[in-house]
């Protein structure tokens, strides 16, 4: 059983380190940025980051705030869509809608990991007004529905 949890906890590290690199920070800097903005000591991330320490709760919500990574992501491996902003929230805070993704969209992220890094957020930034504009005619198509 405690090996299962140790698993669970590199996994989750894994998708954290992930998502720091898709945030933009490189790993010779990356302590240094989390720190900061995280609110940790140099020392602590170095020793989490690295697997060195208990990956908490705590810590990975201020990091994945810090940084804008999913926390449902780092915490499960499955993928969040934010579908739109709740006003009653009052901190602009994301509805987040977990789905499992069909066969077509799921080869269209397996092609994403693939590419490199800077090619990821061109084809992202090509891609996303498409989406935008998909996610726009559904919520008008179910208005009028």
């Amino acid at each position: 059983m405690e090996k299962k949890n140790v698993n669970k906890k590199s996994d989750e590290l894994a998708r954290l380190l992930e998502g720091l690199k898709q945030a933009g920070l490189e790993h010779g800097s990356r302590n240094k940025s989390v720190a900061k903005k995280s609110g940790y000591s140099e020392h602590t991330v170095l020793k989490v980051l690295s697997g060195n320490a208990t990956l908490t709760p705590r810590f990975v919500q201020a990091v994945c705030s810090a940084f804008g990574v999913s926390k449902t992501w780092v915490e499960t491996g499955t993928p969040v869509f934010p579908t739109r902003r709740d006003p009653r929230a009052g901190d602009d805070s994301p509805i987040e809608k977990t789905a499992p993704l069909d066969a077509p969209t799921q080869e269209i992220v397996n092609d994403m990991k693939r590419l490199t890094e800077s090619n990821r957020w061109v084809f992202v930034g090509k891609v996303k007004p498409i989406l935008q504009a998909m996610i726009e005619e559904q919520g008008e198509n179910k208005a009028s529905g």
